[in-house]
């Protein structure tokens, strides 16, 4: 399985000490949110340290290219076949109601949407 994450839930993941742990998986995301990310590590706040946190556990990740605009990306990548990680309710309709696979945090602890 090819998983690409979204900002958010990288930043949610950090900030519950969810472990993204997925054997097998190719983990992924692009390069917006990889901008966005850094444009949040900028912040002083807890959410500047949750996104620097989520850029250090990304390092290992592949980089996508795209258009520069994260949800469009998504979309577009999730309709090529990739699962898309997210926690952000109005993305997810779109990419169910493409007919992507969408994997979300369930509880603040668990991945549901893996099946």
């Amino acid at each position: 399985m090819r998983i690409i994450f979204d900002t958010n839930i990288l930043i949610y993941s950090v900030k519950h000490k969810v472990r993204l742990e997925f054997p097998g998986a190719e983990l992924f995301v692009t390069e917006s949110v990889l901008a966005e990310l850094k444009n949040l590590a900028r912040n002083r706040g807890k959410t500047g340290r949750y996104a620097r946190t989520a850029l250090e556990i990304v390092k290992d990740f592949g980089v996508l290219p795209g258009s520069g605009k994260t949800d469009d990306d998504l979309l577009d990548y999730g309709s090529k076949g990739y699962a898309i990680a997210t926690q952000d309710e109005e993305l997810k309709r779109k990419l169910e109601k493409a007919g992507c696979k969408v994997i979300y945090l369930r509880q603040k602890k668990y991945f549901a949407g893996l099946e």
